[in-house]
């Protein structure tokens, strides 16, 4: 399915370089490939944009569009040298597009990513800045003006934006940043409910559960704390939220539990990290001094404290290895050390002064002067930034009362839908009537099947697709990410029909000669094909905004997010017809065989 997949991105860009040498035309097919945001798409953007720049070398559009896929592409690699080629071809296709054209907005906002990748939050919002200044309306810069923000512990931009961006763009992701803020200046019950929304549009969002989590770890309800992470890592069982409950347990006091399940979690990825809250390895090693194991705890503490100077050093604005350090210091016993970081470091940036003062590491530090100062002027700062909030915002309540979100499933879809199932039903019914029974039966080898069996394959697929989208359509509303992936790939479900690339289908769909006649078969594909019909007919379900899956790996992760991996309902439903039109032009060539009984 791969290779298929990668014949036919390479089809598509041989395709569109054979029709046109024009580099406007390359440029902009290229961007709406790279805008979906999928390696396969956006390599065959760059190969785009590449052939653009052979033919216009100057090629301001280019040279950014270009600059902003290499920069993108930074979040789909894990080797360190691959992450800093692309950052430097990022950089150098991003220059040349500026020495063309200082208000470039594409090779500007490539500039910023390449910046947050490397932690540079200040730079990153500086370029985020100048893009929305161009171009108020670029995709993705206020999401980036709204993250760096956060980043920079600039509490009140980030509120804003989360504000801008919730109204822009409404999806799940835009509902919990928004609920930050309001976490951030303290309107706990505001923020709760907003994470609630998003649990009512998403009851897989696992972080919303992981902020409520840390809302009951802030009233010190620690127990509640464990319990609601556990929620979060029920739904969602990344490393992240396993690591989050360890963090809990700690917060509990629950040494020996939190240990285990950090064990369990560092076995798989010794280099896993929780939201918020960093390093697993700093957590293993706070555990091991809380346990009395103290050899133990100062031979990973000092293997830790090198590498994460390294890193704090080259990423001085990711406040949270400098707050690592901190521990670790706590941990030797060097408390002047960490409280120098901590007041240095970390007070002027990241974080609500509550989650420092409520953070486990940190307790031994309580009725500390230096310390209590340090939440002092954190607490003061954030309180000022809420009250120029409030002044902007006027009403502190927000309007999240209404979280539908914008229909895209539309009567011309649920049209197009009715029409292929019901043209694609009449066609196969009326060609398998036109044979008997010796027909019906014919194979062209003992190893191949006959129509009777293709027709039996596909009456069984015809019951799984409906079983299918009656299952995803009654699920709450999945992450809606994968719309643009999805967005403008209909035909490719449709071509499905002619693909020549064989499929190989699941041997429980393998025909066992179920129907005593081919009135029976006809009979129980009707039921399904006019199930399908009446469902699109009458369904109120946007079909464009849920997901169904292929290729799954352990963890139920998506092994390689394609479009034929990822398709929405209507997609699915195309796929449907395309299925059975695919089977009758296979029984089609079985009746064409010299072999094949006559009338």
């Amino acid at each position: 399915m791969k290779a298929r997949l990668q014949l036919i991105a390479i089809s598509i860009l041989l395709h569109l370089i054979s029709v046109s040498q024009n580099p406007s035309v390359l440029v902009q097919q290229a961007i709406l490939l790279h805008e979906k945001q999928i390696p396969s798409s956006s390599d065959t953007a760059a190969h785009l944009f590449k052939q653009a720049l052979s033919i216009s070398p100057g090629n301001s559009d280019a040279l950014g569009n270009l600059a902003l896929v290499y920069a993108d592409k930074v979040a789909w690699v894990k080797e360190n040298a691959e992450v800093q080629n692309l950052l430097d071809s990022a950089h150098y296709y991003a220059d040349k597009a500026l020495q063309k054209d200082q208000t470039n907005t594409s090779a500007l906002f490539a500039k910023a990513l390449a910046a947050y990748r490397k932690n540079k939050y200040s730079e990153s919002k500086s370029f985020v800045q100048q893009v929305i200044a161009l171009n108020p309306k670029f995709p993705r810069a206020a999401r980036y003006y709204r993250a760096t923000s956060r980043f920079l512990g600039d509490f009140f931009d980030f509120a804003i934006w989360s504000k801008k961006v919730w109204e822009q763009e409404p999806s799940e992701a835009a509902l919990w940043n928004y609920a930050l803020a309001y976490a951030f200046f303290e309107e706990d019950a505001i923020a709760e409910q907003m994470w609630s929304k998003v649990l009512e549009i998403n009851p897989n969002y696992g972080i919303a559960y992981g902020e409520i989590a840390y809302l009951r770890l802030l009233k010190g309800d620690t127990k509640g704390a464990v319990d609601m992470m556990k929620r979060a890592a029920k739904v969602d069982n990344r490393e992240i939220n396993q690591l989050g409950i360890a963090y809990m347990l700690t917060a509990h006091e629950d040494y020996k539990a939190a240990l285990e399940k950090v064990n369990s979690v560092l076995e798989k990825n010794p280099f896993a990290t929780m939201y918020g809250a960093g390093s697993g390895q700093v957590l293993k090693a706070f555990l091991l001094s809380k346990l009395n194991q103290k050899a133990a705890a100062l031979e990973l503490t000092n293997s830790l404290i090198d590498e994460l100077k390294n890193k704090a050093a080259q990423s001085q604005e990711q406040l949270v290895f400098f707050r690592d350090l901190a521990v670790l210091y706590l941990i030797k016993g060097e408390k002047e050390k960490a409280l120098n970081l901590l007041e240095n470091n970390v007070g002027p940036g990241v974080g609500n002064y509550r989650y420092l003062y409520t953070n486990p590491y940190f307790k031994s530090l309580h009725g500390n002067t230096t310390f209590e100062k340090l939440v002092a002027q954190k607490k003061e700062r954030v309180l000022q930034q809420k009250e120029q909030w409030l002044q902007q915002v006027g009403n502190i309540n927000p309007e999240i009362s209404i979280v539908d979100f914008p229909r895209v499933w539309n009567q011309k879809d649920r049209s197009e839908l009715v029409h292929l199932l019901k043209t694609n039903r009449d066609s196969i019914v009326k060609f398998l009537k036109s044979f008997n029974a010796s027909q019906l039966q014919f194979k062209e080898a003992e190893i191949k099947w006959s129509i009777m069996q293709i027709f039996e394959h596909l009456e069984r697929f015809e019951l799984s697709y409906l079983r299918e989208v009656n299952t995803v359509a009654g699920m709450p509303l999945p992450q809606q990410k994968f719309l643009l992936m999805t967005t403008a790939e209909d035909q490719f479900f449709r071509d499905y029909e002619t693909d020549t690339a064989r499929a190989i289908s699941n041997a429980l769909m393998d025909p066992i000669n179920r129907f005593s006649s081919i009135d029976k078969a006809i009979e129980s594909f009707l039921v399904s094909r006019n199930a399908f019909i009446k469902f699109i007919e009458t369904t109120e379900v946007d079909l464009r905004r849920y997901f169904t899956f292929r290729n799954f790996k352990d963890g139920r992760q998506l092994s390689n997010p394609t479009k034929w991996n990822v398709r929405d309902l209507h997609q699915l439903i195309l796929t449907t017809v395309s299925h059975a039109y695919r089977h009758m032009h296979q029984m089609e060539k079985v009746a064409a065989h010299p072999a094949f009984p006559k009338l």
